[in-house]
C-alpha cells in the first residue's frame, strides 16, 4: 500500500514538474489581467474582488485554460490540450471564503475525483471508483485507504489513525 501511495504521490509531482516546464512556445497569456492578493483575485488597478472569466492563450493563439471567478474566488477552471479540444474541468465550493470541495471531470463530463477535507474519492474514466480515503481535523489519514482496479476489484487496502499506518 505505502508504495502505491508513494508512486501516486510521485505521479502528481511529476504532473506538476511538466505544468510547470512548458516550453516557451506554449507559455500562456491571459486575455485580461487579474492578480491575486491573500487569496483573492482582483483586476489590475481595482480595490474590488473579481467576478468573470479569464482566458490563456498559447502563443499560437489556442484557447489552454479558462478560470472563472466569484467574488474573486476561482469557481471552474477548464483545460483544454494544443488543438483546443477540452482536456478536464475542475470545480470549487467555498464557505466563508475557505474552499470546501473540488471536483474534477473527464473530458466526457464523467466524474474523474471529489476531494473535501474529510474525503478524496477517485474514478477511472470508465466510471468505476478508483481510490477512496478519509482525513480527520488536522488533515491526516484516517480509516481505511481502497484502492480498486478498472473493473471494481479491491487491489489494496489500509489503515490509518491520525496518520499512521496501522493495518497494511
Amino acid at each position: 500500500m505505502k508504495s502505491i501511495l508513494r508512486f501516486s504521490a510521485f505521479l502528481s509531482f511529476l504532473a506538476f514538474f511538466v505544468a510547470c516546464n512548458q516550453s516557451e512556445s506554449d507559455k500562456m497569456m491571459p486575455d485580461q489581467k487579474v492578480e491575486n492578493r491573500d487569496g483573492i483575485y482582483y483586476a489590475i488597478d481595482s480595490d474590488q474582488p473579481y467576478n468573470g472569466v479569464v482566458k490563456y492563450y498559447n502563443r499560437s493563439g489556442t484557447v489552454r485554460l479558462e478560470n472563472e471567478f466569484k467574488d474573486g474566488l476561482t469557481v471552474r477552471t477548464v483545460s483544454y490540450d494544443q488543438e483546443g479540444a477540452m482536456t478536464g474541468k475542475s470545480l470549487y465550493k467555498y464557505r466563508n471564503g475557505k474552499r470546501i470541495a473540488t471536483t474534477t471531470f473527464y473530458p466526457d463530463g464523467s466524474k474523474q475525483s471529489e476531494q473535501t477535507p474529510e474525503f478524496l474519492r477517485e474514478w477511472y474514466a470508465n466510471g468505476q471508483i478508483k481510490s477512496e480515503s478519509f482525513y480527520n481535523e488536522e488533515g491526516l489519514l484516517t480509516d481505511t485507504v481502497t484502492l480498486w482496479d478498472s473493473t471494481g476489484t479491491i487491489i489494496d487496502q489500509a489503515v490509518y489513525e491520525n496518520g499512521r499506518l496501522v493495518e497494511d
